[in-house]
């Protein structure tokens, strides 16, 4: 019995956890979403944020000002959020968004 818990334990410590990348994945939008979120103005760049996403463990699927769409997980300042990404907001829900999907304007 000791030796398994002590396998067990062995084990568990191996195995990696969630990596801070892992919560930036690719999440693919629906056609609805996607046309919803695009501007015929090319000077326009939308935000868009998808609450119940099936392919992200905090179900929460953002594109940031037309970046490409990521798994996100919610924040409430940029301490919440994992390394090189920031906390911003859109429409009232506060989401974690990695620092190289952020456009400075020049």
């Amino acid at each position: 019995m000791t030796l398994m818990v002590a396998l067990a334990l062995v084990l568990l410590a191996l195995t990696p956890g969630c990596a801070d990348e892992e919560v930036f994945i690719d999440c693919p939008f629906s056609n609805s979403i996607e046309e919803s979120c695009t501007s015929l103005d090319e000077t326009v760049a939308f935000t868009c944020v998808v609450e119940s996403h099936p392919f992200c463990l905090e179900e929460i699927c953002a594109s940031w000002e037309g970046s490409r769409s990521f798994c996100t997980e919610a924040c409430e300042a940029d301490a919440d959020c994992p390394a090189e990404s920031t906390c911003k907001q859109s429409l009232g829900l506060k989401f974690c968004v990695p620092d190289e999907e952020i456009v400075t304007a020049n």
